[in-house]
Order: structure tokens, then sequence, then C-alpha cells
């Protein structure tokens, strides 16, 4: 019981400081001044990559649905894999469509000031 209490602290520990991070509260006066295309290029990757998993996982459930020489049972496995890997893709590129919109509000913030 103690080794949970324990971890359950440091986990609290660990929230906090993140949290106070995310906030700005430990970050130096000089590291307030971070360009703006550094954010954009975050967002910019972030959406490549997410694009890049969900062709991969589109093309994983396009071979899935293919031909299959084995039982019933391996077929049906495919199939509801396939299903599994195309709804990946579809959140995949909606989570990198939410990116480029987040890039795009981005830019126009920085441009409006």
């Amino acid at each position: 019981m103690k080794t949970y209490e324990s971890n359950l602290m440091n986990s609290a520990a660990v929230a906090a400081v993140l949290a106070l991070g995310a906030l700005g509260a430990n970050m130096p006066a000089h590291a307030a001044e971070v360009p703006a295309v550094t954010i954009w290029a975050g967002h910019e990757r972030d959406a490549l990559a997410l694009e890049a998993n969900a062709d991969l996982h589109a093309r994983i459930a396009e071979h899935d649905r293919g031909p299959c020489n084995g039982s019933s049972k391996l077929r049906m496995t495919l199939w509801m894999n396939a299903g599994h890997y195309e709804w990946l893709a579809k959140t995949e590129r909606e989570a990198a469509r939410r990116a480029r919109n987040m890039v795009a509000m981005e830019r126009n913030l920085t441009n409006a000031q």
C-alpha cells in the first residue's frame, strides 16, 4: 500500500510541476519571446506526421480487405482489423485537419498584431 501511496504522491507532484510549466510559472523572461515560426513549424510537423500515419493505416486497411486464402475466421479477423484501421485513418486525418487549422489561426493572430 505504501508503494501505491508514494506513486500517487509522485504522480501528483509531477502533474503540479507540469501544470506550472504550462502556465509559464518557471519560464525565464527571455524564453517568453518564442518566434511564432517555431510554433507553426511544430503544428505543421504534427499535421504531416498525422497524415503519414493516416496513409499508412489506410494502406493496411486496404491490404486487410484484399483476398485471403485462409479460413473464414481469418477472413473475419482481417475484415475487423480493416475496419479498425479505417477508423484510425479517419481519426488521424481529422486531427491533421485540426492541426492545420491551428496553424492558420496562429498565423492570423501573429499577422494581426
